[in-house]
């Protein structure tokens, strides 16, 4: 090699440093930041996502995908085809097409996942932004609810986005910050306080939000750990029944201590549980949804197979069945029925819920292998990736959770973070 040949490899080989340094820093940022500074949290992904486009024009980074990543995308791309062939052929409103705009953010799978394959940020990253990310968010909670020292008094905690969103992503934050315990047992066992501290931390963070969906959650992270727990961490026995004792009692004071709003939270949504059956009352937070749910179901009956359309379509619905006595005219302040299955049936049919349910289990089934059959830091992602996965399918219960940008960045950034991780764990299948 000569001397000019050899300085020009420096150069890359420093120009690559530096780059990859950059996008260890993005990987980092964007956990830590999405809940307290929503705008520089997606700026952080959407740098993430243009690099990767930048990537992708470069030798070298198209490399052959391996069976995993490539149905990921498959899933991904089943579900934006039908959005795109709803709007297309069913519904062409400007309703329907702001909905599929939040949905193209799911395309950054591709280009985010690209990138982090080529640079290799290493899965500590990720646990590491996780864990301080669940921490900043749980700080942030107490202040906005307790001890206003930054911020104004709220009754729910919110950070700098919607209370349910926060605490949605808050709990998943702290959950997901679980998965890399094992990094952290095995650089210093003192470390493993992170993880837990993150984990409560973004537990208390989804109670001061007061947001209840994210809490249906919670038995099936309890099966999940309960299953895997021991895969992450060898630990004695007692360590681990301690860790789970510790949990419970959380939880438990959590409802009982009045100053979380837990008890509160859970009382009201049993009575207005039996107000709405009992006397029909669809004025509250429950009452709505049930109400938003039963509409959704006769609008499914009235078109089963491609529904109405994500916009007008499922819009004049509705509005149909309030002017016929038929749904209580509350639901016409909502364009979502505030629940994601309910949603697709009625606006793109069993097609639609098809698609959705395919985005759902297509990924975790390859998380579920990973986590059952792959060496250390592939069963971590795949356990981190059931964990993200669980979560959705919980959230889209009682939420409109694809009917808003952060959650469909945050699905697309873990899921494109963790293949990418489950890759480098996996180099021959690649």
């Amino acid at each position: 090699m000569n001397t000019a040949t050899f300085i020009r490899a420096a150069l890359a080989l420093r120009g690559f440093v530096a780059f990859r340094a950059v996008c260890i820093a993005l990987v980092f940022a964007f956990p830590v930041t999405v809940l307290v500074a929503s705008d520089i949290g997606s700026v952080f992904f959407f740098l993430l996502a243009l690099l990767g486009l930048a990537a992708l024009s470069s030798p070298g980074t198209r490399a052959p995908l391996s069976r995993d990543a490539k149905l990921i995308f498959v899933a991904m791309l089943v579900f934006m085809a039908v959005a795109v062939l709803s709007y297309l052929f069913v519904d062409m409103s400007e309703i329907s097409l702001k909905k599929l705009g939040r949905y193209a953010r799911f395309l950054l799978l591709i280009p985010i996942f690209y990138l982090l394959r080529r640079v290799r940020v290493p899965p500590q990253t990720l646990w590491y932004g996780c864990a301080v990310g669940a921490i900043v968010a749980g700080i942030t909670a107490m202040d906005q609810v307790w001890w206003h020292l930054v911020s104004a008094p709220l009754d729910r905690a919110a950070g700098s986005v919607h209370p349910i969103i926060f605490g949605d992503m808050a709990l998943l934050l702290g959950v997901l910050s679980l998965a890399g315990v094992s990094y952290f047992w095995q650089q210093r066992r003192a470390l493993i306080a992170l993880p837990i501290l993150a984990a409560l931390l973004g537990l208390l963070a989804s109670f001061l939000s007061a947001s209840r969906g994210g809490w249906l959650a919670l038995p099936a992270f309890t099966v999940l750990f309960a299953w895997y727990g021991q895969r992450l961490v060898q630990v004695q026995r007692w360590h681990y029944a301690a860790a789970a004792t510790a949990l419970v009692i959380m939880v438990a004071a959590a409802y009982l201590v009045p100053q979380t709003g837990v008890q509160a939270r859970i009382d009201e949504a049993r009575l207005e549980v039996s107000d709405y059956f009992t006397y029909h009352i669809a004025d509250t937070s429950v009452g709505a949804r049930l109400e938003m749910w039963k509409s959704a179901c006769r609008i499914f009956r009235d078109h089963p197979i491609i529904g109405t359309g994500l916009g007008d379509g499922y819009v004049a619905a509705k509005q149909a069945l309030i002017d016929s006595g038929d749904a209580d005219p509350i639901i016409a302040e909502f364009d979502h029925p505030h629940n994601e299955y309910l949603a697709a049936l009625a606006t793109r049919g069993l097609i639609g819920l098809t698609a959705l349910l395919v985005l759902f289990i297509v990924p975790a089934r390859t998380f579920f292998r990973w986590a059952r059959d792959g060496a250390a830091e592939q069963r971590a992602a795949g356990i981190a990736g059931l964990i993200l996965m669980l979560a959705f399918v919980h959230f889209g219960i009682t939420g409109d959770t694809f009917d808003r940008a952060l959650p469909i960045t945050f699905l697309t950034f873990f899921l494109a973070a963790l293949a990418a991780v489950g890759a480098h764990a996996a180099p021959s299948s690649n």
